[in-house]
């Protein structure tokens, strides 16, 4: 268990529910496809050769993240003994965890960091659901029209 109450597995987890949720919808375009402008296919496409150039290493800085938390523990640890040494107070750790308190700060920068992470592998997901939308909007804009059209 993390600082901030996010198990690793819980993380892992996260991330194939995401990239379950981008297959779905890839999917569902990719049937769509006869249906569809060419311009939603064109994203299926190119979604699929972004992931094929970037994907390694988009999953490469992934996995610096952990390395990042870590410096910036220690960046808190350190300007917490610096404050506490120029304040020659004392080091109570019940405030370490308070607002102000440098685990505090620390867990705001992780929980920063894993919203900015979720934030950004759920890009694909939503551009996909929005083209989705887009192309079923254009299909009842098609089809009203054609109705229309033959009614008179």
């Amino acid at each position: 268990m993390t600082m901030d109450g996010f198990d690793p597995a819980q993380l892992r987890a996260l991330r194939d529910l995401a990239q379950l949720c981008k297959d779905r919808d890839l999917a569902a375009l990719s049937q769509a496809r006869g249906v569809v402008s060419g311009i939603e296919a064109q994203l299926v496409a190119l979604d699929a050769v972004m992931e094929q150039m970037l994907g390694a290493r988009e999953q490469k800085l992934w996995t610096s993240v952990p390395v990042y938390l870590e410096r910036r523990l220690e960046h808190w640890r350190q300007h917490h003994q610096q404050t506490v040494a120029t304040q020659a107070g004392e080091d109570d750790p019940i405030r370490w965890r308070q607002p102000g308190g440098w685990i505090a700060a620390f867990q705001r920068d992780m929980r920063d960091m894993m919203l900015a992470e979720l934030h950004q592998r759920l890009q694909p997901i939503l551009g996909l659901m929005e083209a989705a939308q887009n192309a079923g909007n254009e299909l009842n804009k098609n089809s009203e029209h054609s109705e229309s059209s033959e009614s008179q």
